[in-house]
């Protein structure tokens, strides 16, 4: 499955690594515990989505670090 929002479409590696996650093929941080400016990336892009959609709360929130508070935000699916 590929991304098909602007927001997250045509980043680069960054889309990559969200649809590596998407289709269950990596983990984010990834298993390894390397965690590269890809990553960063990735997840600021996902951060700030929460933001714009209530998710998390501030955009202080939005910094590239995978944390609890984000691993457990109440999406719809």
């Amino acid at each position: 499955m590929e991304l098909n929002s602007p927001r997250f479409i045509n980043r680069g590696n960054a889309t990559t690594t969200l649809e590596n996650c998407m289709n269950g093929n990596r983990t984010m941080p990834p298993k390894n515990g390397q965690e590269i400016e890809t990553d960063t990336k990735a997840v600021k892009m996902v951060q700030q989505a929460l933001v714009d959609l209530g998710y998390l709360t501030t955009y202080d929130e939005v910094d590239g670090q995978v944390r609890t508070k984000n691993k457990q935000c109440d999406l719809p699916i």
